[in-house]
């Protein structure tokens, strides 16, 4: 492991820990909590949509278990497993399951760049959020990519939320006429290209299919509200009442970096 790796693993357990200390806040993996709700009623339809029942999921970056927890209430879900290499991000999720007495859940500490030699089983569906953007080049995320396809079983899908760089370019070009400060890719965040990524992805999977499902709220949030805060001098607030409404809007242009891509094998 590299010593940025190292700094990313550990920027996360801080995470988790401080979260952790403050009773399980649901802040550990992202301060927008309705972009979170957003990403986990994207991918709940997404699961729902498949045919068949007693559905295995695997959650590759599980994080402290949120969405875990939230997957594995499905009615076609008999069994979730999330695995994360963040030993404080396991602590929380074994917390939690714990805590909501969930019996159809487990939890392993494992680094996705070996997730292939955790398991012996192949899974209906495995799910990512903003898990493979941890890493810190695009070979080790092909890397990934192909480890996940080899633990799909025959007809199995692969529902990932993870972020691009075209809509981070949009939603900064949209900033730049709101006269707003441009948002930058975080230090330990590496983005997909699209056309790499969907060449990539397409060489493993028979289907690809990338959904622009947070682009109104992103344009909302960070467009409409940053300059309402600029205009008026008000604190930004990942609470803000047009958060909670933005999320109600439909899906309009490409405007967000984080992207839904499902994969089917």
């Amino acid at each position: 492991m590299s010593s940025k790796d190292t700094e990313i693993k550990n920027y996360w357990n801080e995470r988790a820990d401080k979260a952790f200390a403050q009773d399980l806040n649901p802040q550990a993996t992202t301060d927008d909590v309705y972009l979170r709700n957003l990403e986990i009623s994207t991918l709940k339809k997404a699961i729902l949509e498949l045919q068949g029942k007693q559905l295995q999921v695997l959650d590759v970056g599980c994080g402290d278990g949120f969405t875990t927890i939230e997957i594995s209430s499905l009615p076609n879900v008999a069994h979730v497993v999330g695995v994360d290499y963040s030993e404080s991000m396991i602590k929380s999720a074994m917390k939690r399951k714990i805590s909501g007495d969930l019996s159809n859940i487990d939890f392993l500490q494992g680094d996705v760049n070996e997730i292939d030699l955790l398991f012996s089983k192949k899974f209906d569906i495995i799910i990512s959020n903003r898990c493979l953007i941890n890493l810190t080049s695009w070979e080790m995320q092909q890397g990934a990519l192909k480890k996940i396809h080899s633990l799909l079983s025959n007809n199995g899908a692969y529902f990932a939320t993870e972020n691009f760089l075209g809509g981070q370019l949009n939603l900064n070009n949209l900033r730049g006429q709101l006269g707003l400060n441009e948002i930058p890719i975080r230090w330990h965040n590496l983005y997909y290209n699209e056309s790499d990524y969907l060449d990539y992805a397409n060489s493993l999977f028979k289907g690809v299919d990338i959904i622009n499902f947070s682009s109104t709220y992103y344009y909302i949030s960070r467009g409409v509200y940053s300059k309402y805060c600029l205009e008026t001098g008000e604190d930004i607030s990942y609470h803000h009442a047009l958060h909670k409404i933005a999320v109600e809007f439909p899906t309009i242009g490409d405007f967000s970096p984080i992207k839904f891509v499902k994969h089917f094998r």
